[in-house]
């Protein structure tokens, strides 16, 4: 156990502050941090330290560390994209590459994303349990425009897409990030479904259709309950997406900003009508498209 903690304390860093404020998130939502996601230390093994590992435990330091591409979020029943929130048709679709897949928890401190412990699920991740950050006197808590008080630690999940059937480009990239309890049970589901296919398509990666599902919430003042979903549709050969995070010197600021300019997310929301988008092809669009030789394969269900 004292080794464990040791571990998580190695972990532990400290993003860059940005230069304009950030919109601290309701309790239900947080904007994604713009920090360092890390990975925890690698193992050594009994014949030394085991290499593989080791450099995979470096790159995992940089893996992540900004928004990649352009910010895909669910915002008051809707999905939106990019600085301009552009609203995402239900059904566009997305490829997932599950191994950039992070996890882990957020310390909003003064509306600014102070301290996160993150890393990748496919690494064997594993966050630290809530009692294990500290901060719990909740009179030490900050409160939300509702006079609440909010924990200022956020579990979130950062999960790469990119448009099926391109080659991975980092400007053609997406990042969905979440913190909400809908989203983050979202894709508890898209795990539940790439892990029991993985065994059977270890050379693929999912493609899923986005969309929307309500539900009426218990309290009747809350009324219907928006959330996001993720359905699986297809899978397309990882070779298409075969993406290396650039240096993350020179990706600090465009992750910044879209660390800023993301705006506080929750689900209740009503029902508003989307502009369809050409940042990823809905179903009728990819029909439509002619087929491109990109030397991968992308099938349907």
């Amino acid at each position: 156990m004292k080794q464990q903690k040791a571990d998580r304390k190695m972990v532990r860093s400290t993003p860059r502050a940005p230069n304009r404020e950030t919109i601290i998130p309701p309790a239900d939502e947080a904007p994604p941090s713009t920090g360092t996601a890390v990975a925890r230390p690698a193992q050594t093994s009994v014949g030394g330290v085991n290499e593989r590992n080791a450099f995979e435990a470096y790159g995992d330091q940089f893996a992540g560390r900004f928004i990649v591409g352009q910010l895909l979020k669910f915002n008051k029943g809707d999905w939106l994209c990019g600085e301009d929130d552009e609203e995402i048709e239900e059904g566009t679709e997305y490829t997932c590459n599950m191994n950039q897949l992070m996890i882990g928890w957020i310390k909003w401190v003064d509306n600014k994303p102070a301290e996160q412990l993150m890393g990748p699920l496919a690494s064997g991740f594993r966050p630290a349990r809530r009692e294990e950050l500290g901060d719990s006197d909740e009179e030490q808590w900050e409160v939300d425009d509702q006079g609440k008080a909010r924990d200022p630690w956020q579990y979130s999940n950062y999960l790469l897409l990119k448009t099926p059937g391109d080659q991975a480009e980092e400007e053609q990239l997406f990042t969905f990030a979440t913190s909400s309890k809908g989203g983050l049970g979202m894709m508890g589901d898209l795990c539940k479904v790439y892990g029991k296919e993985m065994r059977t398509r270890p050379d693929e990666w999912p493609i899923v259709a986005v969309g929307v599902r309500k539900y009426k919430h218990s309290n009747p003042e809350f009324g219907w309950i928006k959330v996001p979903t993720m359905k699986v549709v297809g899978w397309e050969e990882k070779s298409l997406f075969e993406y290396t995070p650039s240096d993350p010197a020179d990706a600090g600021d465009e992750g910044e900003e879209a660390g800023e300019e993301a705006e506080a997310q929750a689900e209740e929301a009503p029902v508003r009508a989307a502009r369809p988008n050409q940042r990823a092809a809905t179903p009728a669009q990819r029909a439509a498209a002619p087929a491109k030789k990109n030397g991968g394969t992308a099938r349907r269900r």
